[in-house]
């Protein structure tokens, strides 16, 4: 707890201004959820191509745990402009100058609990969800945007060479034997 407090001072002691080198982007994203993931580095893919500098922090392997103090160290150590979040609002733990975007995917206790949140003026915040929004806004009266799933174009194209087929394809599972 004590790392924790040090480097929040100096977070709040940074300037993250965007006018020194090219614009840096921070991202959090955990080992246990796959969708995040792909999430947070197809985010990470579009960043790099707008010419951020950009910093995942994930778990190397399954022994690691994002620790608040881990956390604090690498967003003081990158001094990002933009912190992005899905599920989280993270929005304590930067800089008040750092624009901090959260995407809501899942119902989390943080959304849905009674607690209120904190939104800061440089925090944008965005839903997967109808539900999402109106869970947002019975402890907010902030605004709250759409944003669904994207996919990244130069991974996911129409390939002309195939030929659509008239068949019935069945995905999931049989419960005959239960």
């Amino acid at each position: 707890e004590k790392q924790k407090q040090h480097y929040m001072r100096l977070i709040e002691q940074q300037d993250p201004d965007v006018k020194q080198g090219p614009k840096r982007a921070f991202l959090m994203t955990s080992r246990h959820t796959s969708v995040m993931q792909y999430s947070t580095n197809g985010i990470a893919g579009a960043l790099k191509k707008l010419g951020y500098q950009v910093r995942i922090l994930i778990e190397t392997d399954d022994m690691q745990f994002l620790y608040p103090e881990w956390q604090v160290r690498e967003i003081y150590e990158f001094n990002p402009h933009l912190t992005i979040n899905i599920n989280h609002m993270f929005n304590d733990i930067v800089n008040e100058k750092t624009w901090n975007v959260v995407w809501w995917q899942d119902p989390m206790a943080e959304l849905v609990n009674s607690e209120p949140l904190k939104v800061r003026s440089r925090d944008l915040v965005f839903s997967y969800d109808l539900s999402f929004d109106n869970l947002w806004m019975k402890k907010q009266s902030s605004p709250i945007y759409r944003q669904e799933f994207c996919f990244d174009s130069d991974v996911f194209f129409p390939d002309p060479d195939i030929q659509r087929e008239e068949k019935i394809v069945f995905v999931g599972s049989s419960y005959a034997n239960y």
